[in-house]
């Protein structure tokens, strides 16, 4: 639990909600940057063969930003949840705009966070592998997924609730509310660079198919190989 140490309880929560809310951002667009890779390597074979080992370390690069965003969401002591949790607690007469907020909300919200069985999976993966290197983790990695598994609907719908936590509290001190679309930059600068990947190897593949037209003859599009299919939750 937090102690009233602050002299300006409303500036500190501002700064605070501010401050979660960027969290929240980075949190989302991580996200969608991450499922964005896993729909190319699903949906787009021919893409993810092309540049597999880029997209295959842009895809662990994204999945361990996302375990220690989440981490900090949830627990870090300036931008985490719980924190705000106990501001909360500490303050209730900060937030009465719409008389939502007790006591035993704000113990259900806490419930909400800390029980919740993605976030509790986050943090075993972020105190055994991402964070710390636990040795059995590291030479079996793939004991994580049975000790501390997580499914991607899950863990996507665990965040949007924390958000509608931040934001239930946001509106019951000011009536400060925010769609969590607003945040999201739609891939931003890896949609750029993917489609920079995706034009070169259509430009690859055309030239390919004239020289093959040019040595054998307008036969056909060259044969090509089948490459299966994957998994999303792997990591």
């Amino acid at each position: 639990m937090s102690k009233k140490t602050s002299a300006d309880p409303r500036k500190e929560f501002e700064e605070m909600r501010e401050a979660i809310t960027l969290h929240f951002r980075e949190c989302f667009n991580y996200l969608e940057n991450y499922d964005t890779v896993v729909n190319i390597q699903d949906k787009e074979r021919e893409l993810y063969q092309f540049a597999s080992f880029f997209f295959k370390d842009l895809r662990k690069a994204f999945w361990c930003t996302l375990v220690l965003w989440i981490y900090k969401l949830t627990k870090d002591k300036y931008v985490g949840m719980i924190h705000l949790l106990n501001f909360a607690e500490e303050h209730t007469d900060l937030f009465t705009r719409n008389g939502t907020i007790s006591p035993e909300s704000i113990k259900t919200d806490r419930k909400t966070i800390e029980k919740n069985p993605e976030f509790i999976s986050i943090m075993n993966r972020r105190h055994h592998y991402y964070g710390h290197f636990n040795p059995e983790f590291v030479r079996h990695p793939e004991l994580m997924e049975k000790k501390y598994p997580i499914t991607w609907k899950n863990l996507t719908a665990a965040i949007d609730e924390a958000w509608e936590i931040l934001q239930k509290y946001s509106c019951s001190y000011d009536g400060g509310c925010s769609a969590k679309y607003w945040l999201r930059d739609g891939s931003g600068g890896i949609g750029k660079v993917i489609d920079l990947i995706r034009n070169q190897s259509l430009k690859i593949e055309r030239e390919q198919q004239e020289e093959y037209n040019r040595l054998f003859g307008e036969t056909g599009i060259n044969p090509k190989g089948n490459h299966g299919s994957r998994q999303r939750d792997s990591d």
